[in-house]
């Protein structure tokens, strides 16, 4: 009796840390950022197009990594969001980068954290929309 309760108590302990590191397998959101506190974030889109974005937390900005077919050198292209408010840059992160995984369809959003204004990436079109 003393080894299956040992055997439960070992089990209860490890059983959260088993169940988040399968999650964590699964999910495609990769954060590259070193804290959360930083104002720039690189993302992984999640998504089967494999976008990765530098993204500004406090004005919105987001620039997708692209390759120069002629040089062969990476570079920042800028990927404005349709009706961005004017940056107001008090060191406080007004927008959220968020990536759904395989489960959700692969969707990539961005957030502001005040108004709730969304945007969705669409991978097709290389570009963002405004979600009503």
């Amino acid at each position: 009796m003393r080894k299956i309760l040992v055997a439960l108590l070992v089990f209860a302990v490890l059983a959260p840390d088993m169940a988040r590191a399968q999650f964590v397998g699964t999910r495609t959101e990769l954060d590259l950022s070193t804290d959360n506190t930083g104002r720039y974030q690189i993302r992984d889109s999640g998504a089967d197009t494999n976008n990765v974005f530098r993204f500004d937390r406090f004005c919105g900005i987001v620039e997708l990594l692209e390759l120069n077919q002629t040089t062969g050198r990476w570079f920042w292209q800028d990927l404005p969001l349709p009706n961005l408010t004017p940056c107001v840059n008090d060191g406080h992160p007004r927008y959220r980068f968020v990536s759904v995984g395989p489960r959700f369809g692969d969707h990539v959003f961005i957030i502001q954290n005040d108004t709730k204004v969304t945007w969705m990436f669409d991978p097709a079109k290389v570009n963002w929309f405004q979600m009503q």
